[in-house]
């Protein structure tokens, strides 16, 4: 099942402005290395991306009644994030993959060196981005760094991929740490995607409690749907390992309606999130 022809549309038009604002990012410039701006732009702008961060930041600001202008730079620099982390993801040292996304990883076009770079120059320049885009309101720029480093880092996603490592060797016991894992190196990009564009909708503080509660659902669900669709290639560290595929689903759609509840006090301009929390739940990739 795909999204609906009006979410659809919406997704195609906030994907293509992030890409535009992406692409003239990383353009050629006196002093960047080609084949190293070339790698990123491979991994950054290719047309599979799904953009479901990014969308979420952009139908956040949507729903608070705020121009988009507003939350793009932030939205690209989160993509960059994103990024950055499925190129270091896909090395051999990591996962070791040779497609992502329908195309060859980015090691095995550019190497692993190049590769290892490209990532490191993207989650580098995002924050210059946020530093740059938001200038004009440094107070604004430094949460939003904050943010997006906690998030990435040690208390995020780091953290999160180590424990995924760490489960290759160390299966994991519990389903808390599971939980905990998941939330690190997924849930916890999901969740600053929306909480970075409240602060710069200006959301009250009724309405940050309410996106925070929604994006941790959402983040989650995300997880648990991942862990069904890739059921045939269940390793030991997946929610249908702990609790098998009839129980998983139900988990999903428990989170769903968590998320739907979340925002139920909303009007129609929250419409587009509610409807992501649909499609996460109906998607089939």
């Amino acid at each position: 099942m795909e999204a609906s022809l009006g979410l659809e549309t919406k997704i195609q038009n906030h994907s293509r402005n992030v890409d535009d604002f992406l692409s003239g990012y990383f353009r050629a410039a006196n002093g960047v290395h080609a084949k190293g701006l070339s790698a990123m732009r491979y991994s950054l702008l290719q047309k599979a991306a799904k953009r479901f961060r990014a969308n979420l930041a952009c139908f956040t600001i949507e729903a608070l009644g705020q121009p988009l202008e507003k939350v793009l730079a932030f939205a690209a620099a989160v993509e960059c994030v994103h990024t950055y982390s499925l190129i270091h993801d896909d090395l051999p040292c990591m996962d070791d993959d040779d497609f992502r996304r329908g195309e060859a990883t980015n090691h095995k076009v550019y190497g692993e060196a190049t590769a290892l770079l490209a990532g490191d120059a993207l989650i580098t320049e995002s924050f210059s981005m946020l530093a740059g885009q938001y200038a004009t309101k440094p107070e604004i720029g430094l949460k939003l760094v904050a943010m997006l480093s906690k998030a990435s880092g040690m208390h995020g996603m780091i953290s999160g991929q180590l424990r995924d490592l760490e489960s290759g060797t160390l299966p994991l016991q519990k389903i808390e740490d599971l939980k905990l894992m998941h939330e690190q190196k997924t849930g916890a990009l999901i969740l600053v995607s929306i909480e970075g564009a409240a602060l710069v909708g200006d959301a009250s503080a009724a309405q940050i409690k309410d996106l925070l509660h929604f994006g941790r659902n959402l983040g989650l669900a995300f997880q648990v749907k991942d862990d069904l669709l890739d059921f045939q290639e269940d390793k030991g560290t997946s929610y249908t390992s702990f609790m098998g595929v009839e129980e998983t689903q139900k988990l999903l759609q428990n989170l769903t309606e968590q998320c739907l509840m979340n925002l139920s006090g909303w009007d129609k301009k929250a419409e587009s999130l509610r409807e992501m929390a649909r499609y996460n739940l109906a998607r089939e990739n």
